[in-house]
């Protein structure tokens, strides 16, 4: 896995099904190619590189990298009538699809995945992947998942079921990242119950409560603010390097209206909270549809904003609260509540 730009946010995972082609005439085809050649015992001599960790079911995601930013499915191995090309060995592919979970811009390249006999060795690929759906390598991003199939020479009639397959975190790699196999179980996937950014640390003692859509007055007689928060509303992002691809947007409305004199109001003193007490994440640089950083408004003005939110795309919400915290991120002074339970987009 080439990893060309930095992974900007940590976070969650999804299964994705791949099937292989093959059938009964496939495996004659190939088979009767060389059928005076006794076909070797294993794959190579060459042992395949170790892996530590629990294997997961073919079509079953993992999440490679630190924090996860690469989800890699691998379809279940299966012959091709694709000629060989050597005596005693057939043509096995193996699906691959690949795509972004966070953030960044990879490579992902056909010698990361390695097919491995049942004696532990490794199966080499053809000099030339003449699959149909065959890649040297998929270049994936944000909006720009890949897909396609691996070549490997495999002893002909080898039982494929005892065979399995691993990802590479590199070329060559004597360590692999993942391991698939036929016998293997699908990965259990905790299904978040709202948003992920761990226990809110802000004290809502003494503060001013107002529900969604209705205003609250900060300030003194010299300057005040008039904020009024529209109600949560829960969208897709259209997948980009503002935020993580496994998140939706919760946006807010703001009006904000200063008084006496000309006052100042920052993205940074909003914070969004569900009902377990859990802090909405939210991008310091800004997410789609967002248009406040911090903003000037003259005496007398009206200002109008969006913020954005976070929350995970199988997660359902509700509770939540936007806290206001104008001179300290520990203490809001107005927390706007009432909001209905937002449910996963289909």
């Amino acid at each position: 896995m080439k990893h060309y730009r930095p992974v900007t946010v940590a976070a969650a995972a999804a299964t994705l099904v791949l099937a292989g082609c093959s059938s009964s005439g496939s495996r004659s085809a190939a088979s009767s190619a060389s059928p005076s050649v006794t076909p070797p015992a294993t794959c190579s001599s060459t042992p395949a590189a170790a892996y530590s960790s629990t294997p997961i079911a073919y079509g079953a995601q993992a999440a490679i990298g630190t924090g996860g930013p690469l989800g890699v499915s691998i379809g279940k191995p299966a012959v091709t009538a694709t000629a060989a090309g050597k005596a005693g060995f057939e043509i096995v592919q193996v699906p691959v699809r690949a795509a972004v979970i966070t953030n960044g811009t990879f490579a992902v390249d056909q010698t990361q995945v390695e097919l491995v006999d049942g004696s532990g060795h490794s199966c080499s690929q053809p000099s030339v992947n003449t699959l149909p759906q065959g890649f040297s390598a998929l270049t994936i991003d944000e909006s720009k998942p890949g897909s396609g199939s691996v070549a490997f020479l495999v002893p002909r009639g080898a039982d494929l079921s005892r065979y399995k397959v691993l990802y590479l975190p590199a070329a060559g790699s004597k360590t692999a990242a993942a391991e698939w196999t036929a016998t293997a179980a699908s990965p259990s996937v905790a299904t978040p119950t709202g948003c992920d950014g761990g226990t809110a640390r802000v004290s809502t003692r003494g503060a001013t409560d107002r529900s969604f859509g209705s205003s609250a007055t900060v300030g003194d007689s010299t300057v005040s603010l008039s904020i009024n928060a529209g109600t949560p509303t829960r969208r897709k992002f259209t997948p980009g390097t503002t935020q993580p691809n496994n998140v939706d947007a919760l946006a807010i409305s703001l009006k904000v209206t200063a008084s006496g004199a000309d006052g100042f109001v920052e993205r940074s003193q909003f914070a969004l909270v569900d009902g377990n007490g859990n802090v909405c994440r939210y991008s310091q640089l800004g997410s789609q549809g967002e248009n406040l950083t911090s903003a000037l408004i003259k005496k007398g003005r009206t200002g109008s904003y969006t913020i954005v939110f976070w929350v995970p795309k199988t997660a359902k919400v509700s509770g939540l609260k936007l806290l206001y915290t104008p001179s300290s991120a520990t203490k809001a002074t107005i927390v706007w509540s009432g909001g209905k339970t937002l449910a996963p987009l289909s």
